[in-house]
């Protein structure tokens, strides 16, 4: 096959005008070039097929090791591990069941068993009774009593602590807080201050619209605006209303 390109060219260089041996000679150069270069072409791809297998080879076995390295780590935590730990951390896991504040509904078992009694942030309050009594002014009055016992860390005592308001009718416009016609110790252990822990019973008068018209009593936290009422809805058709005398005897 050489010999007879070499002889083809021998006869083309012999009998073949000028322009077109330099043709031919200019293609045979071409096609040299392009031999040339795919030979190249090839060995680079080799080495770089060669090279990418090495390090693929390189990178599985650096996995296979740290496989084994996270296997025998945890065989060792596993046989180091306590007795009893795996019920711990289970326990921990489990969310915590959440706290209601003080004064909110289910706070507390008391107020769950007792409608007339609300335990808010600061302090416990119950509706005790209520009854008709005479003001100041000789008008009727609703006489509220209340047990207040204040779970604060400071003194403190039931007007600055609590608030009560009643409506009766019209439940955007409060009855007027009123004041007795005779001396009334427990209204005025409505400002007396207690230490933590202490309680007191106290009362309060509200002037009434009506005699014959139910009265909704309410009791607001001072201390934490966010805490439930104590409402209480107050039947007061029929009452008599009690002089001093007859509540004092009452009371003994």
């Amino acid at each position: 096959m050489q010999d007879f390109f070499a002889l083809f060219s021998h006869g083309i260089a012999r009998n073949c005008p000028v322009h077109i041996k330099f043709l031919y000679e200019d293609l045979l150069n071409l096609k040299f070039l392009l031999v040339s270069m795919l030979t190249k072409c090839y060995d680079s791809i080799q080495r770089f097929t060669n090279r990418e297998i090495y390090t693929m080879n390189k990178l599985g076995a650096m996995l296979v090791i740290c496989l084994l390295g996270l296997t025998l780590t945890a065989c060792n935590t596993a046989s180091v591990m306590p007795a009893g730990s795996a019920d711990t951390m289970d326990t921990d896991s489990a969310p915590a069941e959440p706290i209601m504040p003080a004064g909110s509904s289910g706070s507390s078992s008391v107020q769950d068993h007792d409608p007339n009694t609300r335990v808010y942030r600061d302090c416990s309050v119950t509706v005790l009774g209520y009854s008709i009594r005479e003001d100041c002014d000789g008008d009727p009055a609703l006489r509220v009593e209340y047990r207040f016992r204040n779970n604060s860390e400071s003194p403190a005592s039931f007007s600055t602590t609590v608030i009560p308001n009643a409506y009766q009718g019209d439940s955007e416009q409060a009855l007027s807080y009123s004041t007795p016609s005779q001396n009334d110790p427990q209204y005025s252990a409505l400002l007396t201050l207690l230490d933590p822990g202490e309680s007191i019973v106290c009362a309060g008068y509200f002037k009434l619209s009506s005699t014959d018209l139910p009265v909704e009593l309410e009791v607001k936290d001072l201390r934490d605006s966010s805490a439930d009422a104590l409402c209480r809805t107050l039947t007061i058709a029929g009452m008599p209303i009690e002089t001093y005398l007859e509540a004092s005897a009452k009371s003994k």
